[in-house]
């Protein structure tokens, strides 16, 4: 049990309330320090973004698609921890996608420091011929555990 003991002298309420937060703050620091509470802060999500760009499309810009991905993962609270770039290359084969190559070998190490891929849209990820490889690519994602949003 806590007595608290006031002299006579007349507190204003703001120095009530101030005396008040600060021993509300000590008790939550004190807690914490000693494990008997958790933090109840979510531990943001880590992600990985893909970008990619063939020279003809402008709205597509690595720039534009990088902005639109941090505003996606900051409302979301996701935090991007790598980004994968392809600049300059068709998505109609995996082949010279260097950026792409790495991300899918990334997916499947054990010490990948992401759950989560982040691309602009589905063009962005490839236009391949066979949509079935798409879906393959994916699928080696969510196999390891990894979205693609």
């Amino acid at each position: 049990m806590i007595v608290f003991i006031f002299s006579v002298h007349c507190f204003s309420g703001i120095e009530i309330l101030d005396f008040f937060m600060r021993y509300k703050r000590f008790i939550r620091d004190w807690t914490f320090n000693l494990g008997l509470i958790k933090s109840t802060r979510p531990t943001p999500i880590r992600a990985a973004q893909y970008l990619r760009m063939s020279t003809d499309l402008q709205k597509y810009s690595i720039q534009n698609q990088q902005e639109a991905i941090l505003e996606y993962a900051s409302l979301r609270g996701i935090e991007v921890v790598k980004t994968y770039l392809d600049e300059g290359r068709s998505g109609v084969t995996l082949k010279g996608r260097y950026g792409l190559q790495q991300l899918l070998a990334d997916v499947k190490s054990e010490e990948r420091a992401f759950s989560k891929i982040l691309v602009y849209d589905v063009s962005r990820w490839g236009r391949f011929p066979d949509t079935d490889e798409s879906a393959h690519y994916e699928y080696l994602c969510k196999a390891a555990g990894v979205s693609v949003e």
